[in-house]
This record gives C-alpha cells, structure tokens and sequence, in this order.
C-alpha cells in the first residue's frame, strides 16, 4: 500500500518491509514530510522515527568502498546452518565473495522481512520461529503469517532474567516437538 503513494516523491524510498502492518521509508527530512502527508492523506498511519538512517536505502552507496575495505579484513565462511536474506528472500550464498557481495547488498536495499518469512513458512518449512536478539522480530512474524500454523519466541526480553527466558526458550521448543 506504501509503495504507489510515495513512488512520486523524489529520494523517498521503502527501506524495510517488516510485515503487513509495518513498513519504514526513508528520505531527507523535508521529502519524508511529504511522503508522510501523502500517506496519511491516502489513509496510512505514519510517524517519524527518532534517528536517521540511510541504511537499507541508496543512499549509503557512497559508503560502500569502506564497508567493503572492512569486510574484507574478517574471515568469512560459509553457515553451517541455512541463513535466509532479507534482501533477496532466498539463501544466503556459499563463496566468501558472493558472501560479501550479498551483505553489501543488504546495505542499499530494502530489509525485506515480510517475504523472506511467507518464503521461509511455504518453501522451507519454517514453522518455529526463534528472534537470538532484541527487538520486536516476533511481532513481524505473527503479523505476517496471521492464523497460518507456526510459534515464535524470544531468546532475550527485558521482561524476564536470562536464564527464566531461557526455560521459557527451551519449553516452547520441546512443547513444538524439537529435541533440546
């Protein structure tokens, strides 16, 4: 819904597609002014975040050359597990380049959270969900997959001591049918 109504403003781009509710776009202050009119005007509810960011958006390919000059100091290899990317919603690659290649990616385009979930759930299977970090990752997954069967929790919540969370984690596995 985001899309069509900001596609006239100029620098104005979808930097996160998290799921049906959430979208982030992203411009310079006075441009994202008027992509928020236009999307309040065509019934969307919208805020302004409290920081700025180009990440996820075109404007960081200027930084590019020294992501990349920072990348190439780490040894990288391939996951011994499947990782999925939010850029191009299928799996990661294997070559170290490619690898590199994929993250510099992740930096100009769009997070697309909503797809790679709809891809992880139909193609891959995915029916449990497990967010390693902070953060609302969970609420995108229920969001997207609405009354589609599947379980999401959280390894970390400021609501609980780490170690409450953690039985909580390895409950919710077991009472899904995975071994812990």
């Amino acid at each position: 819904d985001v899309e069509p109504v900001i596609a006239g403003i100029e620098h104005v781009v979808v930097s996160h597609d998290n799921c049906p509710g959430q979208t982030v776009v992203c411009g310079p202050p006075e441009q994202a002014g008027r992509a928020l009119a236009a999307l309040r005007e065509a019934g969307i509810l919208g805020y302004t975040l409290d920081f700025q960011s180009g990440f996820h958006t075109p404007f960081i390919e200027r930084s590019l050359g020294e992501f990349r000059a920072y990348l190439d100091g780490f040894e990288i290899s391939p996951a011994r597990v499947p990782m999925w990317s939010a850029t191009t919603t299928g799996p990661y690659p294997t070559d170290r380049q490619e690898i590199i290649e994929q993250h510099l990616r992740h930096l100009v385009e769009p997070v697309r959270f909503r797809p790679v979930v709809d891809r992880l759930y139909e193609e891959a299977g995915a029916r449990i969900f497990v967010q390693a970090g902070v953060g609302t990752l969970t609420g995108f997954v229920e969001d997207t997959l609405g009354d589609r069967d599947h379980a999401t929790i959280a390894v970390v919540t400021p609501k609980r001591t780490a170690l409450a969370q953690a039985w909580r984690l390895l409950t919710a596995l077991w009472t899904e049918g995975v071994p812990v």
